[in-house]
């Protein structure tokens, strides 16, 4: 995959050497907060409940919060609404 935009060419090359390193996706764990302080406030950190059965937004980017109108870190998915929302970011996730 070719990344066109210069400003996510960087971020996508950190993300596929910390892929290759932890040979699948990488947690959390692999990043320091340091390498992504360019590109965290367009970033959405997505943790993994109880095997899928909910998420949890751990960060929310201010970008993306401008973007979506609402900062949902520390949310669940399931506490959001409307309840068509939820299933597609549930279908999202799972996928």
């Amino acid at each position: 995959m070719e990344i066109e935009h210069s400003d996510l060419r960087p971020l996508h090359d950190l993300w596929r050497l910390k892929k290759d390193a932890a040979g699948g996706v990488p947690g959390r764990n692999d990043f320091d907060v340091f390498e992504l302080r360019p590109w965290l406030g367009h970033l959405t950190i997505i943790e993994v409940i109880d095997g899928g059965k909910d998420f949890l937004y751990r960060l929310h980017g201010t970008e993306v919060v401008s973007v979506v109108g609402e900062d949902r870190t520390g949310r669940l998915v399931g506490s959001l609404s409307p309840p068509e929302l939820v299933a597609h970011l549930f279908d999202h996730f799972r996928t």
